[in-house]
């Protein structure tokens, strides 16, 4: 293919954010030590190579810090684990840190232990993981213990915590690397449903009420919903898990239906209510979420709960 024609081809496709490499650094202009440090020079094709840059740290970074945050805490302070791969970035603490709820823990929390003995005391632990954002959908344990242990043993840890489900054990430190990873892909199931069908959607008063949310398209706009929820488009991209950058350039991305219709489920409540009232409800203690506040639920990303309380206000059933 001609040279010149390339980057063009390319272009073509930056809408769609392909996987597109970043341009060689031969056709940069020397004396940059990054693609967004180069000295372009004039004529098209230096704009080219400067869009196709762009777009490949918009495309990469993110496929780079997909990897869920792995904590690792053990009361030595050489780890028995297999050396994980640069690419998870894992943090490291000591398991008394853990314990006492001085080191707050990880999407992966791995406990490299001898026994469950060394567990005594999880209160702290567990009230510091139910803090944490994302401790509802997509937070996961893994003990990793350095013998075999009895099934009761296993049973009486396991009943310990609040989700048992979420909780993984490896009695071979060997086991590790394969559970973690396991632990990964689950991550990034659950952060992918969509959200459970509403009695409300057929409902055209309840629909209408929200239209205000859509672009001409039919699409949800962040913009639209961060306003509404007063929120910042940074705060709301944070939520979504996508940079400002990305949030802001297309609002109504199909890439972000998904997770923005469950805030256009929340939103229904404007139905019955001015936005200003609705927004005061966002940030007021609410007993029926455990005296924590709607937008408190956000932030953890209990939303379908969240949405579902909705739907109970509105239809007058029972939460």
């Amino acid at each position: 293919m001609d040279d010149q024609a390339r980057p063009r081809r390319e272009i073509k496709h930056l809408e769609r954010c392909n996987l597109i490499p970043p341009p060689p650094l031969t056709d940069l202009h020397a004396g940059q030590e990054g693609p967004f440090c180069a000295s372009f020079g004039e004529g098209p094709r230096s704009v080219e190579i400067l869009m196709l840059t762009l777009c490949w740290q918009e495309c990469y970074i993110p496929s780079m810090n997909e990897r869920p945050d792995v904590l690792i805490a053990s009361p030595k302070k050489t780890s028995r684990l297999p050396r994980l791969a640069s690419s998870w970035r894992p943090r490291t603490a000591s398991l008394d840190s853990l314990l006492k709820g001085q080191t707050p823990p990880a999407q992966i929390t791995i406990l490299d232990i001898d026994t469950p003995a060394q567990l005594k005391d999880l209160g702290a632990f567990m009230e510091n993981l139910k803090r944490q954002p994302e401790a509802i959908h997509l937070n996961f344990v893994i003990l990793s213990f350095g013998s075999p242990e009895s099934r009761e043993e296993k049973i009486r840890l396991l009943a310990a915590f609040p989700s048992p489900e979420r909780v993984e054990i490896s009695e071979d430190p060997g086991q590790v690397l394969g559970l973690l990873d396991n632990v990964a892909a689950k991550i990034e199931a659950l952060s992918m449903q969509k959200p459970q069908p509403s009695p409300l959607d057929e409902v055209k008063a309840v629909v209408a009420a929200t239209s205000r949310l859509r672009e001409k398209n039919g699409n949800l706009s962040a913009v639209s919903i961060a306003r509404l929820y007063g929120a910042s488009v940074a705060q709301l991209a944070d939520w979504l898990g996508r940079s400002r950058q990305t949030v802001s350039r297309t609002p109504d991305a199909d890439s972000l239906q998904d997770k923005l219709e469950y805030f256009e489920r929340v939103a229904r409540l404007l139905t019955v209510l001015p936005e200003e009232e609705f927004r005061k409800w966002l940030r007021m203690p609410n007993p029926n979420l455990s005296n924590e506040s709607p937008m408190d639920w956000i932030a953890q990303n209990r939303w379908q709960a969240l949405a579902d309380l909705v739907d109970d206000m509105l239809t007058g059933a029972p939460s």
